[in-house]
């Protein structure tokens, strides 16, 4: 016989938002948007139903160009009045009770729906100040300020990258058939760590002002 097994859905159900929770979690979300994002939107729209709250972003729209207007068949002001009333959507969170008791959705525009994600936490609960901040990716992309700068290379990944580049010229037969030296024989080397920079090198021997001589059997 088949058993039943109860498993807690963070996407599903929840509690009903009180309202004095209601209110708390309005001013936590535009005190953390007016700090982090200010001047990015002109104002938010936070709704509650029953266990869930929407969270709306509405910002200045950019200039049109003639041929937008064109297609639209408005004018510029006509065109700004209603594209200034169209909401960004963000987030949507549901409420499971206490202040870090809450699961996510992210509106996604490629189908126009919610779609359940994680916290930056890593796990399917976190805060209202949290779930902003992943729906803030909408007005982060929009604004003019720019991401995070790209990480620098480690010392091991510039030496591991240098000897991938790193290839002998000559060969050390060649070398010693060619060699202008006698029985001492060079190859060039492009340098570890340098790579615009070429040392003059042979395939054994000692360091003699940028060239390591041999001796020719």
């Amino acid at each position: 016989m088949r058993r039943k097994i109860w498993m807690h859905d963070p996407h599903a159900g929840g509690t009903t938002i009180p309202s004095g929770v209601r209110q708390e979690t309005e001013r936590r979300i535009r005190a953390s948007a007016e700090e982090r994002y200010a001047g990015t939107f002109s104002r938010l729209d936070i709704r509650f139903h029953g266990a869930l709250c929407y969270i709306d972003a509405y910002v200045e729209p950019e200039l049109p160009s003639r041929r937008l207007l064109h297609v639209f068949h408005e004018t510029r002001e006509e065109y700004f009045n209603r594209v200034r009333e169209v909401p960004l959507h963000l987030c949507r969170l549901r409420y499971f009770g206490g202040q870090k008791i809450w699961s996510m959705a992210f509106y996604t525009y490629s189908n126009e729906r919610y779609e359940p994600c994680t916290f930056p936490n890593g796990t399917f609960y976190g805060t209202p100040e949290e779930a902003f901040e992943v729906g803030a990716a909408y007005l982060r992309v929009r604004s003019s300020v720019p991401g995070p700068r790209p990480r620098k290379k480690r010392a091991a990944e510039h030496h591991a990258s240098a000897v991938r580049r790193a290839r002998v010229a000559r060969s050390p037969a060649a070398e010693r058939d060619r060699s202008p030296h006698g029985g001492r024989s060079t190859a060039t080397v492009v340098g570890f760590g340098y790579p615009d920079r070429v040392t003059q090198c042979s395939q054994g021997g000692a360091d003699v002002g940028g060239e390591r001589e041999t001796e020719s059997p």
